[in-house]
């Protein structure tokens, strides 16, 4: 362990080397094993000697896990919701298709007014059109009100 610029919490004779790189190296899963075993042989010796038991969680460990399940649920949340959009949304855009689809079905003969037909439409839905109402866009704002309002 370094303290400052010196090692310290080893032999003197080691510290005084000051060389970290020749330290022998441990690897994470020798540090997790050897964390395990200290914790069993403290709880070991504190049953022994009628001690309360020590634990590697620590405290506040239950309030951080219920922050991070009220984060999920309220992530799942939004994602229902999300998805309630599009699926409202894609609504939205199957039933202009069918108004569409019966404005182009009776057009033969009218071109002029079946041409206001679907702007007309393409206004209530927030759409812009091409002459034959296919969808080239969305109107996200109209002087004074949101689209499709």
């Amino acid at each position: 362990m370094y303290r400052s610029s010196v090692l310290a919490h080893r032999g003197a004779k080691l510290s005084k080397q000051g060389a970290a790189a020749k330290l022998p190296e441990l690897l994470y899963e020798q540090i997790d094993r050897l964390l395990a075993r200290a914790h069993d042989i403290l709880n070991r010796y504190n049953y022994m000697f009628d001690a309360s038991f020590f634990s590697m969680t620590p405290l506040g460990h239950d309030a951080v896990e219920r922050v991070f399940e009220s984060m999920q649920r309220d992530l799942d949340q939004h994602k229902a919701e999300v998805a309630a959009q599009a699926a409202a949304v894609e609504a939205r855009r199957l039933d202009f298709e069918h108004e569409m689809q019966r404005i182009n079905d009776t057009a033969p003969g009218r071109d002029a007014e079946a041409r206001e037909e679907r702007q007309a439409l393409a206004v209530r839905f927030g759409y812009t059109i091409d002459d034959l109402g296919d969808i080239t866009g969305v109107v996200l704002w109209r002087q004074g009100q949101p689209a499709g309002a």
